[in-house]
């Protein structure tokens, strides 16, 4: 019963990241998906007409650490990929042309017609700035 509590809590988890309920935890994401199996045993035990057990007595599931990394990992990624979409165009291409393809300034420079790589340098630091204060909303 409580493998299958904790399987119904993560797919409910999974099933609120993808239709955008939640965008941002206030809690950590094991204290989200604990509470959901939380509230989960608690329906299970209504509906079998019991009285819900008390917290402390709710056995611990062992969750194993590589699904944790992995959810933290997804989650910060979604959160990256949302606070890129708010970014504007030209921060979009100088950080994925760094970033992602590993271009040195000169040649930013030369393909989105800077001046010189010192001015790609000045904007790449504006744009993480301004990515910094998008992954903190």
């Amino acid at each position: 019963m409580l493998v299958d509590i904790y399987q119904d809590a993560v797919i409910i988890l999974y099933q609120n990241v993808v239709e955008e309920k939640i965008t941002e935890l206030k809690s950590s994401l094991s204290t989200y998906l604990f509470g959901i199996a939380k509230n989960l045993i608690l329906k299970a035990l209504r509906q079998k007409k019991r009285t819900p057990l008390q917290l402390d007595q709710i056995p611990e599931v062992a969750v194993a650490p590589h699904f944790l990394q992995q959810t933290n990992r997804d989650h910060e990624q979604h959160k990256m990929q949302a606070a890129l979409a708010r970014l504007g165009k030209t921060c979009k291409q100088i950080l994925e042309y760094f970033y992602y393809y590993d271009f040195n300034l000169e040649v930013i420079a030369e393909r989105m017609d800077y001046k010189n790589a010192n001015t790609v340098k000045a904007q790449k630091h504006r744009c993480m700035k301004q990515l910094e204060e998008q992954l903190n909303k």
